[in-house]
């Protein structure tokens, strides 16, 4: 998810629309419901009640919208009936927050305030989604008085003409008309609630106009617009934005300048996806059917048969216990899944998640287990011409010795359909008449003046991609690769078109023999981020194929595509640290996986250029870090990092005043204090 604004803004918005008591109860929501998650991720096995639920109202629909699977649906509609949602909240007794969702127009449901009336009298806090072509103003002032607490308008154009194109059936101009209408009352009598906000549904006919709808908001009083990416299946795959995401996310910077030039806030979930360990929805967004069964969210039923959805639920609300079907087999293998960072079948066409493929329940073999079978291989496509074309890009800074070792190795390397590019980034040791002397075949890119690592590195990506090179391998100058590596690489990643990144095991080139890194993980503490297995001896530990959270921008191989549509490393992080794992991230939410390979090895020196414990090092580290937080981070990422980071520095500074290398911690506070500060790109 992406926010358009800054969580303080966030907070602006929300008194300024909803007062500083209902912003203070949704906070305690929020707050309790992030308890009880951790809590129930921390102790599996324990039964939970749950806090928040999604509830079907109905699936009868008034209009026929182009990307809706009811559209397409030949089964009978059906509302959600009053006793039946009785039932399920006395079954839930914790229950504080019912979403009314779905794929139905709720209004059409015959029990709809009687239920919206028993819900508000046990105090829970009420959410809808209505396209407001039924918000008479008669059913609005009955929304208004009963002070439900949230209402999405489905708005899926800024003009009649695209609006009712995907709307079919619906009055554009009734539609505004109606929101205008409750956004009066509201006025009228004084009430803040409910708190409505714009849902559009981006797809290949509308998403040009996500400014105007932004333009719309603001007439219409708004304060916010969420722009969500069409779930497309076979009836509905034309309607996709993939082979226009450029242009959409283009559309997306307009629409949240008009935003912050209107005060309005954007929230976006286009194609960026998190990792699956991230995914909270079967802890805090149950799914419920109109007729009761269970299921993870809501996306897990936005395709297909209702009856075959169902037939993979948990469940039935109105048949069984909640805490039956949470300890059930099903939902259990589910929960556990995702926390190994496995992403279960029945969450395959996820638009928010994404993770290792999971493996079939019967027979049949998974992508993890074909990598491990390719990685026992290690072996390289026969013959250069069809082998992928891969150009190794080292960087190089007054290290022509260092970097004579490393050309040496990567030339020694047994993969034959590959291009060997240098960047020397401002050297003035003589690096670039020493090396071209030494490796005449070597293509030699002179940058002048030092661009610093990140800008350097992309010097050397832009060539490549010129080169037509199909990857990039990404090396430092004080490393040294094993012959095998760049083809063990290639055939991982040949293996499956999802993984967009892979790296080796690195060893430290210290004469220790040990690991060095195998792969990264993304945590939030002092450092934010830390390298698997550094300083442990191999034991073969770190020997099998898997997903991992990032690479150090020492090492690691990209797909060109990957490089394309990322657009390069992040040059905001200035100087080091933090910008490999940015790239890794924002991969990561591009839909594609960072894997591991350890048959591919390395051994790396490492503060070869920049020193270890320096001042000017951990400058960097202090900026970086807080830069990738601020993007990154969720807010329990940032008060965990807030943690870490504070007792962290008062810990080193204790240290290192020992051995009199305060300066460094003392950097690395006032980069942290410049990090938060630095404006965001």
């Amino acid at each position: 998810m992406g926010l358009g604004k800054s969580y303080r803004d966030l907070l602006r918005y929300k008194v300024r629309h909803v007062g500083i008591r209902n912003t203070f109860h949704v906070a305690y929501l929020d707050l309790s419901e992030e308890v009880f998650y951790r809590l129930a991720r921390r102790f599996p096995s324990v039964a939970i009640s749950p806090r928040s639920i999604q509830v079907e109202c109905t699936t009868r629909c008034n209009l026929k919208c182009t990307f809706c699977e009811l559209s397409y649906w030949t089964e009978k509609p059906a509302d959600l009936e009053f006793e039946n949602l009785r039932k399920m909240a006395e079954q839930l007794p914790k229950l504080r927050r019912v979403d009314l969702t779905g794929i139905g127009e709720s209004l059409m449901n015959r029990d709809f305030f009687r239920i919206l009336e028993f819900l508000k009298s046990r105090r829970i806090y009420v959410t809808l989604n209505d396209n407001f072509t039924l918000m008479s103003e008669k059913t609005a002032r009955r929304l208004v008085d009963l002070e439900v607490d949230q209402i999405f308008l489905s708005l899926d154009g800024a003009t009649k003409q695209t609006y009712e194109k995907i709307r079919v059936g619906a009055n554009f101009d009734k539609v505004i008309e109606n929101a205008r209408g409750l956004m009066r009352i509201k006025r009228e009598t004084g009430k803040r609630r409910p708190e409505v906000k714009i849902n559009t549904v981006v797809c290949l006919t509308n998403y040009n106009e996500l400014p105007g709808i932004v333009e719309l908001a603001h007439e219409m009083g708004v304060g916010m617009v969420q722009f969500v990416n069409v779930m497309t299946f076979e009836s509905t795959t034309a309607l996709k934005t993939q082979q226009v995401m450029r242009s959409v996310e283009e559309s997306l910077g307009a629409a949240r300048e008009r935003a912050r030039q209107l005060d309005v806030v954007v929230k976006a979930e286009l194609f960026e996806k998190l990792p699956v360990q991230q995914c909270d929805f079967p802890w805090k967004r149950n799914f419920v059917t109109q007729n009761g069964y269970l299921h993870p969210c809501c996306h897990t039923t936005q395709t297909g048969d209702r009856t075959a959805q169902n037939g993979r639920s948990f469940g039935n609300l109105l048949e069984s216990s909640f805490q039956e079907m949470w300890k059930g087999v099903a939902y259990s293998a589910l929960r556990r899944k995702i926390r190994q960072g496995i992403l279960p079948s029945e969450c395959q066409y996820c638009p928010k998640y994404v993770g290792r493929g999971d493996v079939p329940a019967e027979g049949g073999s998974s992508v993890g287990s074909d990598l491990v079978a390719i990685g026992r291989a290690g072996a390289a496509p026969a013959g250069a011409a069809a082998m992928p074309k891969v150009a190794v890009v080292i960087l190089n800074y007054n290290g022509k010795l260092l970097a004579e070792r490393s050309l040496n190795s990567v030339m020694r390397s047994s993969y034959a359909n590959k291009d060997v590019i240098l960047v020397d980034n401002g050297s003035s040791d003589g690096s670039v008449e020493y090396l071209r002397a030494r490796f005449p075949g070597v293509r030699i890119l002179e940058v002048r003046p030092n661009r610093g690592v990140v800008g350097g590195r992309n010097c050397g990506f832009r060539e490549a991609i010129a080169r037509g090179c199909h990857y990039v391998l990404s090396l430092d100058n004080d490393v040294r690769i094993e012959p095998e590596l760049v083809g063990e690489l290639v055939a991982v990643a040949e293996a499956d078109r999802s993984i967009g990144i892979v790296g080796p095991k690195t060893y430290a080139d210290d004469g220790s023999q040990r690991i060095q890194c195998a792969g990264g993980q993304i945590r939030y503490t002092q450092n934010v981020s830390s390298e698997r297995g550094s300083g442990e001896t191999d034991r073969g530990q770190y020997d099998r194929i898997e997903d991992v959270d990032y690479f150090p921008g020492c090492g690691f191989m990209a797909r060109r595509e990957v490089l394309e549509k990322l657009g390069f490393l992040d040059e905001g992080f200035s100087e080091l640290a933090h910008e490999d794992t940015d790239f890794c991230m924002r991969a990561v939410r591009r839909g594609y996986r960072i894997v591991y390979v350890p048959r591919a090895v390395m051994w790396h020196r490492g503060s070869a250029t920049h020193g270890g414990y320096s001042a000017h090092r951990k400058y960097w580290e202090g900026v970086n870090s807080v830069y990738f937080v601020r993007r990154h981070g969720r807010l329990s990422d940032r008060f965990k990092y807030a943690f870490f980071a504070g007792t962290g520095l008062i810990c080193a500074l204790a240290a290192q005043s020992l051995r009199g290398n305060q300066k460094a911690v003392l950097a690395k506070a006032r980069g942290i204090w410049d990090g938060l500060h630095k404006p965001m790109a």
